[in-house]
């Protein structure tokens, strides 16, 4: 494991993670969740490490998921 770092079962995380702005990360009765303060079209985003290159998006107002979008116009969008 990465020590205090966020990692999976095959690898060692070279950091720990960050989270910004408002919103809660909680233990849920089967599996955690994360909550954000409000319905949004980027509700919740992971991009790549220079910080501006959109890798996932959750729209939580439409019910979509963007990959390699900011903008995802269905349920699964994805951009190439």
């Amino acid at each position: 494991m990465g020590g205090n770092n966020l990692t999976n079962a095959n690898t060692v995380a070279a950091s720990t993670l960050s989270v910004s702005g408002i919103g809660l990360i909680s233990n849920g009765i089967i599996s955690p969740r994360i909550y954000p303060p409000s319905d949004s079209t980027t509700a919740f985003q992971i991009t790549k490490a220079n910080g501006t290159t959109n890798v996932l998006n959750v729209d939580t107002t439409n019910g979509y998921v963007g990959i390699g979008t900011t903008n995802p116009a269905s349920i699964l969008h994805i951009v190439k």
